[in-house]
């Protein structure tokens, strides 16, 4: 059941319908509370804007299963509030877990030399 919520949530947020897509995978945590419900709801939340709750469910994802595309995805949370000692911190985390993940070495080289 927790899938079918979380695939629908996925489906809402490829259509750009923020607010259905967190339903659906707050729905799919509250039945099981899987990794990849909190990134669909991370996502959806940064979509919208809501920076600090996708924070917090990007940290739920890292804190269960870390991974260079977590870490990214927290980061370009962080770098869209302006908190830019965050985003470096997290993109180095990204960077160590996976030294070739495009998005974080974008984004680093971005901060570092903005065009």
């Amino acid at each position: 059941m927790a899938n079918m919520f979380l695939n629908r949530g996925l489906a809402h947020y490829s259509k750009g319908e923020h607010d259905l897509a967190i339903a659906d995978c707050s729905k799919a945590i509250s039945l099981r509370p899987i990794v990849v419900a909190y990134q669909c709801r991370g996502i959806a939340y940064a979509g919208k804007g809501d920076y600090d709750r996708a924070i917090a469910d990007f940290s739920v994802v890292i804190d269960s299963e870390p991974s260079a595309e977590a870490y990214h995805n927290r980061a370009y949370a962080h770098f869209l509030k302006y908190e830019f000692d965050d985003t470096l911190k997290d993109l180095d985390r990204a960077l160590k877990l996976d030294p070739t993940h495009e998005p974080s070495i974008k984004l680093r080289d971005f901060i570092e030399s903005p065009p």
